[in-house]
C-alpha cells in the first residue's frame, strides 16, 4: 500500500490518500491527493525507509514539511475545471472573411542585409487582436484575428508558436499546420501569468505565475499599509503529461524590502518577474524588473547560485557606470555573455538600450561589450525585448515609446550598425516582444517557391504550372493571389483541396515591351479569422522582335530568334542593285541599319 510507504498530513484537513507516480524525467516523484489541501495550512510528509528506487535501492528516510499558500484573489474568479484544457480549442471569430489588402503594412525605414528569417508578433488594432507574422517587407504571411485580448506571441523552434489567451488564462500551442495542439497551465491552483514560456527539447515546459497575498507591511516597513496586497512570483516546470518537477516561489528566497517598488502603498508587485531562460538542464535565469534583478537559480535545489545587479548585486562592473534597471528578456546566448534589453527606468537621463556584457561568474565580473541605441534616443519604461540573432545580428522591440507614436522594430548587425527597421503607428501596433525565427505556415505548400519564364516573345502568353499541396487534416480553400501588375497572374482561383490532395495551377506571364520584369506573388488561404500566404518569386525576359518586308520567308534565316543581344541572318537568293537592312525594336525605333549596291 502507499500508505505504507508515504504518509501526507494537514493540520486541519487530516491524513490523505492519493496517488504515488514517477514522472517521465526517472527523478522526480509526484503525490497527487485524492482531495485539495485547505489553504494556509501545514503538510506533514513522511517517506519510510522501505520505499526502494528502481535499481533497488532504499531511498533515505524523510520526514519535512511546508506550508499551503494562502488563499489570494485569483481563487475566487475560477476553478482549475472551469478552464479549457482541451487540444484543437478554437474561438469565435469575425464574421467577415479577411482580406490581404485589408492590413496596412508597416512602413520600411530601413534595409540593408537583414536576416531573412520572418518576423512575428501580436497586433493591436482597437478591439481586435492579431497573430501577425511578416516578412523584410513588411507583407503579411500568416495572419489570425481574435474578438478578445491575446498577447505574447513566441516561437519555439521552428515547429511551434505559443500564445497568451486571457479567454482561457493560459498559453495555446500552434503547430506549423495552424492546428492548437496543447493548452498549458501552471498547476496547484497558481494562474497562468502571460510573461513567460519555455517549452524545453524534452516537451517539458516553464511557466510564471503572480502570486498576491495579503501582508501587513507596518512590521515590513514604517508606515506600510497593514493590508497591504503583494504581489509574489511562482516559477513551475512541468513535465509533457503535466506533473509538477520543479517549483520556486520568491517568498522563500526575496525578501520585500528586495525591491524598488513604493513599499507604502496598498498594492505591491515586489517581483514582477518578466523573463525565464534555461541556462543549462539544472539552472535557471530570472528576470525581476522590480527588483532590477538577474538571478541564477538551481532548479534541482531551487537555491540562489548567484544574484546580478540590484540591492542585492554580488557583481563588479566594468565600463557600465549606469548598469540596468527594469529591464527584459535577459539571455545567455553562450558561456561568457549575457544580453538584454534595457528599459532604464529611473535614470535621470532617460533612454532605453540593447546591452551585450561579457560576464565571469567565478570572478563575480561583468563589462559592458555592446550598447545598442536607438537614434535619436528613445525611451519605453515597460516591456520591449532583444533577441540574439544568427551571425551575431540582435533584434529590439523599443516598446511603448513615451512621448512618440511609432512602434519601432530594430535590427543590429554584430558591428552594433543598424541593418533593418520597419514601424507602426497607433493604428495597428505590435505589444511585448517582437521575434525572427524560421517557424513557416505550412497548412498548405508550393512545390517551387520560384521559377523563371526565360526569354519570351513580345506580346505572347506564356504559362508555367505549379503545384499546391493541402498539408493540414482539414479541407482548405485556395481563394487569392495578389501581386504588384507586373505582367504575371494566376488563373483558376478560388481552388477547394482536401486534407493531404495536390492540385495544379497556372501562372501566366504577358508582356509586349522589351525587357527584364520580375515579381513577388503571395498566394492566400483566407478566411473568417485567418490568412495564410505563400510566396512565389517569378521573372522573365521580354526579347526584341525581328521582321522583314519585301522578302519571302523561307528565303530568310534569321537566328537565335528571338534574340537579346547579337543576330544572325542568312539568304540564299542574289540582291541585285541597292539594298537597306533594317533593325527596328517594337517602338518603332531604328536599332541597326545597312546600306548597299550590288554590281
Amino acid at each position: 500500500l502507499i500508505e505504507d510507504h508515504i504518509q501526507v498530513t494537514g493540520t486541519y484537513s487530516g491524513r490523505h490518500i492519493g496517488i504515488l507516480s514517477l514522472c517521465q524525467d526517472e527523478y522526480t516523484i509526484n503525490f497527487k491527493p485524492k482531495y485539495n489541501f485547505y489553504f494556509g495550512e501545514i503538510v506533514n510528509i513522511k517517506l519510510s525507509e522501505s520505499f526502494k528506487s528502481i535499481t533497488g535501492k532504499n531511498f533515505p528516510k524523510l520526514d519535512f514539511w511546508f506550508k499551503i499558500r494562502e488563499r489570494s484573489i485569483y481563487d475566487f474568479k475560477t476553478s482549475d475545471n472551469e478552464k479549457v484544457t482541451e487540444k484543437n480549442t478554437e474561438f469565435p471569430q469575425n464574421t467577415d472573411v479577411l482580406s490581404f489588402i485589408d492590413y496596412k503594412l508597416p512602413t520600411i525605414t530601413y534595409s540593408k542585409n537583414p536576416t531573412s528569417e520572418y518576423l512575428m508578433t501580436n497586433l493591436i488594432n482597437g478591439s481586435k487582436n492579431y497573430i501577425y507574422v511578416f516578412n523584410n517587407k513588411g507583407y503579411p504571411v500568416f495572419v489570425k484575428q481574435f474578438n478578445h485580448s491575446i498577447t505574447h506571441l513566441k516561437p519555439h523552434g521552428s515547429k511551434l508558436l505559443s500564445y497568451y489567451d486571457t479567454l482561457i488564462e493560459g498559453f495555446v500551442i500552434l503547430d506549423s499546420t495552424l492546428n492548437s495542439v496543447d493548452t498549458l497551465f501552471m498547476q496547484n491552483g497558481y494562474q497562468t501569468n502571460f510573461h513567460e514560456i519555455l517549452i524545453l527539447k524534452n516537451g517539458n515546459s516553464i511557466q510564471f505565475a503572480y502570486d498576491p497575498q495579503i501582508i501587513d507591511m507596518s512590521n515590513i516597513v514604517e508606515g506600510g499599509d497593514p493590508f497591504a496586497t503583494v504581489t509574489g512570483l511562482i516559477i513551475q516546470e512541468l513535465d509533457p503529461v503535466k506533473n509538477v518537477i520543479f517549483q520556486w516561489r520568491s517568498w522563500d528566497y526575496f525578501n520585500i524590502t528586495d525591491s524598488y517598488a513604493n513599499l507604502l502603498v496598498s498594492v505591491i508587485d515586489y517581483v514582477h518577474g518578466n523573463s525565464l531562460e534555461v541556462d543549462s538542464d539544472t539552472t535557471l535565469i530570472l528576470s525581476s524588473r522590480n527588483m532590477n534583478e538577474v538571478t541564477k537559480i538551481s532548479r534541482k535545489t531551487g537555491e540562489i547560485i548567484w544574484r546580478l545587479g540590484g540591492k542585492n548585486n554580488e557583481f563588479t562592473f566594468y565600463n557600465d557606470n549606469r548598469r540596468f534597471a527594469g529591464q527584459h528578456s535577459v539571455i545567455i546566448p553562450q558561456k561568457a555573455f549575457l544580453t538584454m534589453y534595457d528599459n532604464g527606468v529611473g535614470f535621470e537621463n532617460r533612454y532605453s538600450r540593447g546591452i551585450k556584457y561579457e560576464f565571469n561568474e567565478e570572478n563575480r565580473t561583468i563589462s559592458l561589450l555592446s550598447e545598442f541605441r536607438h537614434f535619436p534616443d528613445v525611451y519605453a519604461n515597460v516591456s520591449g525585448n532583444l533577441q540574439n540573432l544568427p551571425k551575431g545580428n540582435s533584434l529590439i522591440f523599443w516598446g511603448p515609446l513615451i512621448n512618440n507614436t511609432k512602434k519601432i522594430i530594430s535590427e543590429f548587425d554584430n558591428t552594433v550598425d543598424l541593418c533593418y527597421e520597419c514601424t507602426f503607428d497607433s493604428e495597428y501596433y505590435p505589444t511585448y516582444r517582437v521575434f525572427r525565427s524560421s517557424w513557416k505556415p505550412k497548412s498548405f505548400s508550393l512545390n517551387l517557391d520560384s521559377f523563371n519564364f526565360e526569354m519570351v516573345i513580345p506580346g505572347k502568353e506564356n504559362t508555367k504550372t505549379i503545384e499546391i499541396k493541402n498539408n493540414s487534416n482539414k479541407k482548405i480553400i485556395i481563394s487569392s493571389y495578389h501581386s504588384n501588375n507586373k505582367g504575371f497572374s494566376i488563373e483558376g482561383l478560388p481552388i477547394e483541396l482536401d486534407s493531404g490532395e495536390i492540385l495544379p495551377i497556372n501562372v501566366e506571364f504577358q508582356k509586349s515591351i522589351p525587357g527584364f520584369y520580375s515579381d513577388e506573388l503571395f498566394i492566400c488561404q483566407e478566411t473568417d479569422s485567418s490568412i495564410v500566404c505563400q510566396s512565389l518569386k517569378v521573372s522573365a525576359e521580354v526579347g526584341q522582335t525581328t521582321s522583314f518586308t519585301g522578302i519571302k520567308k523561307n528565303k530568310f534565316k534569321i537566328y537565335p530568334n528571338p534574340s537579346s543581344q547579337f543576330l544572325n541572318i542568312d539568304f540564299d537568293f542574289e540582291i541585285i542593285g541597292s539594298y537597306t537592312l533594317k533593325i527596328i525594336d517594337i517602338n518603332g525605333k531604328i536599332v541597326w541599319k545597312k546600306e548597299g549596291i550590288t554590281t
